[in-house]
């Protein structure tokens, strides 16, 4: 799927946005999709999806201590899921319409660290918790 979605955008040369299922949130897939870059290297495939469940982030490294030894590569290490509730005071609230009726969401952005394949690459992730489901 994202050899296809990679194919059609190098073709087109156009910014575009894929949404895919859960299952394709693999690092794998986001290994293809970012060698998608246009003559400035800027990214012209771009991602949306649904994390799995089990999908943790990780904070920022801290800084350099200037003790011996290697710095580490990531920081705190976060379950995404579990955000929804230790995070909940964070989360803004806005209206949306969805399928012709209004309903109350509340929503997170963050920049976290996922998965080694990304090689320490940042990805947005938008937490979401509407009155039917969280996502």
């Amino acid at each position: 799927m994202a050899a296809m979605a990679a194919e059609l955008v190098s073709v087109v040369g156009k910014r575009c946005i894929i949404v895919l299922d859960a299952y394709f949130a693999v690092g794998p897939v986001f290994l293809i999709l970012k060698q998608i870059l246009d003559d400035s290297g800027n990214h012209l495939l771009h991602i949306v999806t649904r994390a799995k469940s089990n999908v943790v982030g990780y904070q920022d490294p801290p800084a350099k201590t200037g003790r011996p030894g290697r710095p580490r590569k990531y920081g705190l290490k976060l379950n995404l899921m579990d955000l929804f509730e230790t995070m909940a005071e964070s989360f803004e609230q806005t209206t949306i319409e969805i399928y012709g009726q209004h309903e109350e969401v509340s929503f997170l952005c963050l920049d976290l660290i996922w998965g080694s394949q990304l090689k320490k690459r940042s990805v947005l992730f938008l937490f979401v918790t509407a009155q039917s489901a969280s996502y």
